[in-house]
């Protein structure tokens, strides 16, 4: 696939997060890219009356009457950043590739690595759920089907509204079966979750790419929900409490231990790894 002749149907493009790196590559804020094509071309000439000429045309002539001369002649194009930014950044910016890597290749401490990384493709959005799962009961009477109860899909949509609010997530899956998986700012999505939907189907096929930043690569502890929920609480040190001159210990401990729910709920555990999308897009060989 020549690259000359390569389009790419961009579905996220973090436009803020790629204006920071240029920015930082090219020791300055880029709003456009200028690039100049010069042809140069060098002859010789010679005059009968040279010294008069050489006075018209500012060009050394030798006593014979013979000179050189060169011609430069320029050409500049002005491109505007907007998504030629894409081709500038992967032309710029070094991207370890690990679209085949197996889990074992990632060490802890090579966090903050910019990678590229090609498979299957999702999108989670966890507030489109909760609101689908609302009017479950409206989907379910169309088929005569009251195998859950309304108070219980309820009860579920609160639960996804509460641990997940705000939350949308991509994910591209590697050729050994690793995800690649970031939460979103969906103000850069190209298309809502709807006509993505539409557009692709909720199970997008094919091979896409992802830019991205891996930001957690999590160690295998063993522990399941169960555990972390019953362990819940138990690093909170309330025995001093009446002779502390501050609630800001005891506050801190509580802020650090509900911290806990939200990492049970809204992290990227093993053996996934955590990363911040930057731009994900499918090619197409024009």
């Amino acid at each position: 696939m020549s690259e000359k002749n390569i389009y790419r149907d961009i579905i996220y493009f973090d436009t803020d997060k790629v204006q920071s790196i240029l920015s930082q590559l090219n020791k300055g804020l880029l709003t456009s890219m200028v690039e100049s094509n010069e042809s140069e071309h060098t002859g010789e000439g010679s005059l009968k009356t040279g010294k008069i000429l050489e006075l018209l045309l500012q060009l050394p002539v030798a006593a014979e009457g013979s000179y050189k001369y060169t011609r430069n002649k320029g050409l500049q194009e002005e491109k505007a950043l907007h998504d030629f930014a894409l081709t500038e950044l992967l032309d710029s910016l070094s991207l370890n590739d690990v679209s085949s890597l197996e889990r074992k290749a990632f060490k802890t401490g090579k966090e903050r690595l910019f990678v590229k990384v090609r498979g299957s493709f999702a999108l989670y959005d966890y507030e489109d759920l909760a609101r689908t799962i609302e009017r479950f009961n409206i989907i379910s009477s169309l088929f005569n089907d009251e195998t859950v109860s309304d108070e219980t899909m309820i009860k579920f949509s609160d639960f996804i509204k509460t641990a997940y609010e705000g939350l949308t997530a991509l994910e591209i899956t590697n050729k050994k079966g690793i995800k690649f998986l970031g939460a979103i700012n969906t103000s850069y999505l190209r298309e809502t979750m709807r006509n993505l939907l539409f557009k692709y189907g909720g199970n997008p096929k094919g091979d896409w790419e992802m830019i991205c930043q891996i930001t957690n690569i999590p160690k295998n502890n063993g522990e399941t929900l169960e555990n972390s929920f019953e362990n819940f609480g138990k690093d909170i040190n309330s025995t001093n409490l009446s002779k502390a001159k501050s609630m800001n210990a005891f506050m801190n401990d509580i802020v650090t231990e509900f911290s806990k729910v939200n990492d049970m709920f809204s992290s990227v555990s093993y053996p996934n790894i955590s990363v911040e999308p930057i731009a994900v897009y499918k090619k197409m060989d024009l």
